[in-house]
């Protein structure tokens, strides 16, 4: 396609090189820009290849059947699901779409401490993003989002982050949570908790695993005490360790640990997991 270029074209119109057209006015002897076949039929073809390119038929009568071929034009389409239910497909699509999953399963709540000690702090949800097909169009598949682990009471463990899982066709596919965090009454040393692993199911297709960002290890003594942080995926914040100042931190946002209590401090909650689901149609 090109822009007007007779040689009546107003110039530079729309910016250097960008011509236009303009009125023609007898007072000031201005002429009206003039067409030419070569542009004319540069915006016919622009126009009719686009809608022949989507497979439709030129219909003189139809005056909207660009409109629709740009309205109907495949996109990106994107779901997150963050409580437990079903993921409904739409009707626009075949057994041939691929998605694109990511699960991720809920973070590990934090170890609480006491006296001089320093809780672990919880593990981090597995993650994984993983390509399907085979769905079929207007059908629910079933949906378990992995809850977040809850932190320790004083001196006890937190509790483990839920699993979070998809049925497809028979198959589950899931990401564990994040492994309890560690609460103790004796131990001046502790370490962020284990990730959740993933379903084997995954294996066998085309996959990614996203892999854990251990925290800090903790130390507990009668000068300092600082707790251990959760365990991070990119997809939330970790909680922090508590210290002599400050409470151990919650986790933030999905499949992330909670922080891990200091002399006698609770441990903090893990956060909860979820389910991503992109495909184009």
């Amino acid at each position: 396609m090109h822009r007007i270029d007779t040689t009546t074209k107003f110039t530079d119109l729309f910016g250097v090189g960008k011509h236009g057209f303009r009125d023609g006015n007898k007072a000031l002897v201005i002429a009206a820009t003039a067409f030419n076949a070569a542009w004319a039929n540069s915006v016919q073809e622009e126009l009719a290849n686009t809608i022949e390119g989507y497979g439709g038929v030129l219909d003189a009568a139809n005056n909207a059947q660009f409109f629709g071929v740009i309205k109907a034009a495949k996109q990106l389409n994107f779901v997150a699901i963050t409580s437990s239910g079903n993921f409904a497909t739409p009707a626009n699509i075949t057994t041939a779409t691929v998605f694109e999953i990511t699960l991720v399963g809920g973070g590990g709540g934090g170890g609480a401490s006491s006296s001089n000690t320093v809780g672990s702090g919880g593990g981090a949800g597995g993650a994984v993003s993983f390509l399907v097909s085979g769905l079929l169009p207007n059908t629910n598949y079933a949906v378990v989002i992995g809850g977040a682990g809850a932190g320790g009471g004083v001196g006890g463990n937190g509790g483990a982050g839920g699993t979070t899982q998809i049925t497809i066709n028979g198959t589950v596919y899931s990401a564990n949570g994040g492994a309890a965090g560690s609460g103790t009454s004796t131990a001046a040393i502790s370490s962020t908790s284990g990730q959740g692993g993933v379903s084997a199911s995954i294996s066998t297709l085309p996959s990614a695993i996203y892999i854990d960002h251990l925290g800090h290890t903790g130390f507990g003594s009668t000068a300092i005490a600082i707790g251990c942080n959760g365990g991070y995926i990119p997809f939330g914040t970790a909680g922090l360790g508590g210290n002599d100042a400050s409470q151990a931190g919650a986790a933030i946002g999905n499949g992330c640990g909670g922080g891990g209590g200091a002399r006698t401090q609770a441990g903090a909650n893990g956060s909860p997991g979820l389910l991503i689901a992109k495909w184009v149609a």
